[in-house]
């Protein structure tokens, strides 16, 4: 699949395991740990392409996310069902967001084959949602302006730190927030060093937004022995 051509939908998933998961045998473990990346890889048959897993207790009240691109809402539901086939929402608590790719966006980055199944180069992960505040609205033309210029030279420079940015996507159908955004990152210190530049160019002044942080899982969820 080239990477000139940019999927038009993002997904991100976030999870917890149930108690069902603590309570399973170890054979139950192997059998859901083998059936759900058999699901993987069907999906990536069907043009899926997976961004990784990522550890975010840490950081929110959920254990582990993940990030896809889509090519179609039909290979979303038709991944979803085979997962609910092989078990993985008899173990896992999830919240689920789609969005629209914006095409323009400055938070985009078209060569991005080595960052699937995630980089260890690029340990963090971090998702942002966000919706814009009234003051965004009561801003004049020539205020929006110079935020805009702003926060794209924010990204300039957070690239520069060796942030990968996937895009901007328009989630507004699925979740109370306007967008989301998702970036993968070298250190917890160039999305700390960003998100000061961001909110010193005002991001933080016109838009409200919720932040998750996450780092790199190699190995699947399952089959970790969690029994109580």
């Amino acid at each position: 699949m080239s990477d000139n051509k940019l999927q038009p939908l993002g997904f991100f998933a976030l999870w917890d395991s149930k108690r069902s998961e603590y309570h399973a045998s170890k054979r139950e473990e192997a059998d859901a740990d083998l059936q759900i990346n058999n699901s993987f890889d069907r999906a990536r048959k069907k043009g899926a392409r997976i961004f990784g897993h990522y550890y975010s207790r840490w950081s929110t009240e959920r254990k582990t996310f993940t990030f896809w691109w889509i090519p179609s809402f039909e290979v979303l539901e038709n991944a979803m069902n085979d997962l609910e086939g092989a078990g993985d929402f008899k173990f896992a608590e999830s919240e689920h967001r789609v969005g629209t790719m914006i095409s323009d966006s400055p938070q985009s980055d078209n060569n991005l084959v080595s960052l699937e199944n995630g980089n260890k180069e690029l340990p963090f992960a971090f998702v942002a949602f966000w919706s814009w505040k009234d003051s965004y609205y009561r801003a004049s033309q020539r205020e929006l302006s110079e935020y805009n210029s702003a926060v794209t030279n924010v990204f300039v420079k957070a690239k520069q730190k060796g942030i990968r940015m996937l895009g901007q996507y328009n989630c507004s159908a699925t979740t109370k927030w306007n967008y989301f955004t998702f970036w993968l990152s070298p250190s917890f210190e160039a999305i700390e060093d960003t998100m000061d530049l961001l909110e010193a160019a005002g991001d933080f002044k016109f838009a409200e937004s919720r932040h998750i942080i996450g780092y790199l899982e190699i190995a699947n969820r399952f089959g970790r022995n969690l029994q109580l």
